[in-house]
């Protein structure tokens, strides 16, 4: 059937009135409506094109950094959204992947997301969605829960509970999901079957962000599973030999580039040197046309020495970006984080030496283990067996205690049944509420030794009662003589003790947080730290707590200034926010260097001065002593970052599991001088990668970004165009300026002019006000500030793209009808004569036209938003066809908003005399279509001899930009085919649409779409 599109009549509320046509028309609203819409026009332009469209940067409840921003803007400006995130540790990639599921999301409602992580970090991501983001994804362990959860817009998955049951991943793969997250991903192929679940899922899924360790080219095997993982069609596991060639061939150009770079000072650069030195490495690449331009603009002999050394950084930065592995793997380092951060120190001065009582235990204890790893070689948990005595002894006697005796209860009744848990889980640490049933399950169902209480047990369990009494009187005496400087310790607990009086002492304010990865060791020590400094001094923060108890303590210790010690177990490590401590003690030393990293990381922070120390209470000559050099004298955990070098200190870790295994005495120490020397040389081959990747670091774009978090932070500017609408619209809100929040009072909104701003569907808040404990009184309560946001969880966060309720303001005050055309008539005896004119206000938007011609995604506009500029341009154009400058009087007197006590409304329909037929008698229809005609071509010729040759410029730089980065393309396509045929990053087909589409936004943003926004026209009436 076929209708006339004339009898086709649809209801809606939004509303897109030319101006110019309510111009010629005489339609003039009333002037109150048009000075918030320019302003909050004004505002949402400038916003949304210094963000390049991406409202994200403004909009999450976080404070992006700018190597964040840089992050999350060139994800979701990607169509191809597959990415390895693979910063540093502590640079935060969960809240970058946590803001690209918000973008993604709101760009696609319906998305459903898919998060797999680890137990251990499962709660974290969880209270981050939650409470950042208001993302209630719930962490699942069935598959009726996976069934129930895709309303919810997605679920959290762990690994674990992937691995084990064959429902839960037949559940999982049968669903639809838009985007799936991996987290810890560098961990997975250790586990074949778990990384061939999570390989499959990547297959189906088509937005994919894997979020891993650093990868370094040294280990070439774990390296091309992350790749994979990320891109199962390009990377095939089975091609590893060629690309182990294609690493090769990267470090040659690496290393030569690295050399090259350190000499691009004043001082040591020499242009012929340096082109001599490319010309050997590009005979490797000649098919790269544009490398080799680049290269002879060094050597040009009309180039000043300043001008070559700039030619030759861009020829590195070019190299840099182009010439890598694998352009969507994102790595950032500290070392390029221009954020401020305070510096790691370590007091190595509380090691002490062990009293007779714990040598004595010590020894027995190492006598049992050496027997049990000789008789259970082969047996796969044998060194996990080991390891929990060997890290329980370097606890506390009471932890060892707690081993001990649990052990001699499965000896005495040992079991018969099969494990709760699968091998596989009792091999690897558990998450902190879980890992005392890992290890209660490894001392079950360890093989027992022939005699074992009689023999081992029984005559350790003496010497560990006897030193646990020694202890406990030490610290008993150690109370009954705490000086400033104590004297040297021969127990830990009382190392511990006298190192937290020391600050204590000396400061009134520092705080300290008091790690063990033993729940039994902080118990111990806390009646003699209550007795010390009171109960109010001291939280705890451990897994015997329920979340309502973690988030009392997590308080206190933040906000009470008395309350100066926090007990932590390795719970307190899990991305919790710390960095009001000033000092961590280390009880014990973890055996996983990852959980170091993420004790002091809690410290730690982005923002935090001064430093962070460390203190570690070792005890010397046994095998923690050896750790703590290791870790220390080797990769300097304490005092400096794990900077890239994660999975590097896994294989390390695992070469420490198989020194205890041989010998779990003396094996350590046999590794001591061997890790020193090998760290050295992993650091050096980390630091040449991080140097070859430093020049493609956007240092220039991330100043942009930084200017946008500082300019928009408060978020001013946008808090007074939005209320200033709100209010005119009928949506009463109080702002209370002290504390920088804002209330909406639903009960209190006027109909009649929600009715004339044509405010008929307000969205639905009811998440806010169940967050804001507010269901039951309808108030919308928050803040426009990020940085109180960021702190009440319980405000909504106004901002675009993150709030509703501001969306549809904005995107009503933009489509109104209202404040798009008026007429006004204002007294100004500072101008002589009356002045007659119009005001004229425009947007400028980049012209996706040649874009939609071609067919391609509207996503691709993101990358042209940042080359404009320019978001909205204001005329004053007199009736005579004068334009008036900023610096006018007139200007001036058109700027101040329009009063009714005041100014004249022109277009006034009502009253004795209608002054809008007083105007229409004045101005003729064909006298007033004639000037405002005039104006209007004027005003284009006007915008056309300013934005047309600069839009040209801007065009010209994109231009460039674009064809630099398909030249990258290409060289990359060509070079990568020659080891791995079929692997490049692109095929060449993507290569040419790059290149159309970057075509299209070139002239896109060659004649953006110039759109009027409002019309005045103005009556300044002077002597």
């Amino acid at each position: 059937m076929r209708l006339d599109e004339g009898n086709i009549h649809v209801s809606s509320d939004r509303q897109n009135y030319p101006p110019a046509l309510q111009l010629f028309s005489y339609e003039f609203q009333n002037p109150s409506w048009k000075f918030p819409r320019d302003y909050l026009i004004q505002a949402y332009r400038e916003l949304h094109n210094v963000t390049f469209g991406v409202d994200e940067l403004v909009s999450a409840r976080v404070m992006l950094l700018a190597h964040q921003a840089e992050v999350v803007s060139r994800v979701l400006a990607d169509t191809t959204c597959r990415y390895i995130l693979a910063d540093e540790v502590g640079l935060g990639k969960t809240i970058e992947a946590c803001v690209i599921l918000k973008g993604l999301r709101r760009r696609n409602p319906s998305l459903k997301a898919l998060i797999i992580v680890p137990s251990a970090l499962a709660r974290q991501w969880h209270n981050e969605l939650n409470e950042k983001f208001w993302l209630d994804f719930p962490i699942v362990s069935t598959s009726q829960q996976i069934e129930s959860c895709m309303s919810l817009g997605g679920c959290i998955l762990c690994v674990e509970e992937l691995a084990r049951s064959e429902e839960l991943w037949l559940m999982a793969r049968t669903q639809k999901w838009g985007v799936l997250i991996v987290d810890e991903a560098h961990h997975l192929h250790k586990l074949p079957e778990l990384y061939q679940r999570v390989h499959q899922l990547s297959s189906s899924i088509e937005k994919v962000l894997i979020l891993s360790a650093t990868p370094i080219q040294r280990y070439a095997r774990e390296y091309l599973y992350i790749l994979s993982l990320m891109n199962p069609s390009r990377y095939k596991i089975q091609d590893l030999e060629a690309f182990e060639e294609l690493l090769q061939a990267q470090a040659k150009i690496r290393r030569r580039m690295t050399l090259l770079g350190r000499t691009l000072t004043e001082e040591d650069f020499d242009a012929e040197e340096f082109v001599d030195e490319m010309d050997h490495m590009w005979m490797g690449l000649k098919q790269d046309t544009f490398l080799m331009d680049l290269i002879n603009k060094v050597d040009d002999e009309e180039m000043r020495q300043g001008d070559s050394l700039s030619a030759a950084k861009e020829v590195f930065a070019y190299v840099s970006e182009n010439y890598q592995i694998e352009r969507r793997i994102i790595r950032n380092r500290r070392v390029h984080i221009t954020a401020p951060m305070p510096r790691r120190e370590l007091d190595p001065s509380w090691a002490y030496v062990p009293s007779i009582a714990e040598t004595e235990a010590l020894e027995e204890l190492y006598e049992y283990i050496n027997a049990y790893s000789r008789a259970f070689t082969d047996h796969p948990l044998v060194t996990e067996y080991c390891k929990v005595w060997m890290y329980a002894s370097a606890s506390s006697p009471s932890a060892l205690l707690d081993v001990l005796e649990s052990r001699i209860a499965y000896v005495t009744n040992p079991v018969e049944s099969a494990p709760p848990h699968t091998l596989e889980q009792l091999l690897v640490p558990a998450a902190p509420r879980s890992e005392e049933q890992r290890i209660n399950g490894i001392l079950e169902y360890g093989p027992l030794l022939e005699e074992e209480r009689l023999r081992f047990l029984e005559p350790l369990l003496v010497l560990v009662e006897r030193w646990q009494e020694l202890t406990e009187q030490a610290l008993t005496e150690s109370l009954q003589r705490f000086t400033p400087s104590p004297p040297p310790a021969s127990h830990r607990l009382v190392s511990a003790l006298n190192a937290l009086h020391e600050i204590m002492s000396t400061s009134s304010s520092k705080k300290v947080i008091v790690f063990s990865g033993w729940l039994q060791t902080l118990e111990t020590l806390l009646p003699y730290l209550e007795h010390r400094y009171g109960r109010n001094a001291i939280a705890q923060f451990t897994c015997s707590l329920n979340d309502e108890q973690l988030q009392n303590s997590a308080d206190t210790f933040q906000s009470v200034p008395h309350c100066r010690i926090l007990l932590s177990d390795e719970l307190g490590g899990e991305g919790r926010n710390f960095q009001i401590a000033d000092l961590i003690i280390h009880i014990d030393l973890p055996w996983t260097p990852a959980q170091i990293e993420q004790r002091i990381g809690r410290v730690d922070r982005f923002g935090k001065s001064g430093t962070v120390r460390s203190v570690v209470p070792y005890g010397q000559d046994w095998p923690e002593e050896d750790l703590f050099h290791i870790w220390q004298d080797a990769f300097h955990l304490f005092t400096r970052s794990m900077s890239g070098m994660e999975i590097v200190l896994e294989g390390v870790q695992e070469e420490l599991l198989a020194a205890i295994k041989e010998d779990p005495r003396w094996g350590v120490s046999h590794q001591v001088k061997d890790m020193v020397g090998k760290a050295e040389k992993l650091r050096e081959e980390v630091e040449e990668e991080r140097y070859f990747e430093e020049a493609s670091v956007h240092t220039s774009l991330r100043g942009e970004f930084d200017h946008i978090s500082e300019r928009f932070q408060d978020g001013e500017l946008l808090r007074t165009a939005c209320l200033k609408w709100a209010r005119i619209a009928g949506l009463y809100a109080a702002y209370d300026s002290h504390a920088d929040i804002v209330t909406f009072y639903p009960k209190r909104f006027n109909i009649a002019s929600m009715n004339k701003a044509r405010f008929l569907n307000p969205p639905n808040m009811e998440e806010a006000l169940r967050r804001s404990g507010r269901k039951n009184n309808l108030v919308i309560r928050g803040t426009f500030n990020r940085e109180i946001a960021v702190h009440h969880e319980e405000l909504v966060f106004f901002a675009p793209g993150n709030d509703p309720w501001i969306d549809a303001i904005v995107d009503n005050a933009i489509e109104a009808d209202r404040g798009r055309c008026c007429a006004i008539l204002r007294h100004a005896p500072a101008v002589q004569g009356t002045w007659r004119g119009f005001e004229l206000l425009f947007s400028l938007t980049i012209d996706p036209r040649p874009l939609y011609q071609l067919g391609y995604d509207p996503a691709h506009l993101f990358r042209a938003l940042g080359f404009l500029h320019t978001s909205t341009v204001r005329l004053l154009i007199s009736e005579e066809g004068r334009r008036e400058s900023t610096s006018s009087a007139v200007w001036k007197l058109t700027q101040r908003a329009y009063s009714s006590g005041e100014d004249i409304h022109l277009g006034k329909r009502d009253g004795a005399v209608s002054r809008l037929q007083t105007f229409k008698r004045e101005h003729p229809v064909d006298e007033w279509h004639t000037v405002t005609d005039r104006t209007l071509n004027l005003a284009d010729t006007i915008l056309s001899e300013e934005l047309d040759e600069y839009m040209e410029e801007l065009a010209g730089e994109a231009r460039d930009r674009f064809e630099k980065q398909a030249a990258g393309l290409k060289a990359i396509y060509h070079w990568r085919n020659h080891y791995i045929n079929g692997q490049s990053m692109l095929t060449w087909e993507q290569i040419e649409d790059h290149e159309r589409i970057s075509q299209a936004l070139v002239e896109g943003i060659r004649r953006p779409i110039r759109n009027l926004e409002s019309a005045c026209y103005w009556v300044l009436q002077g002597k």
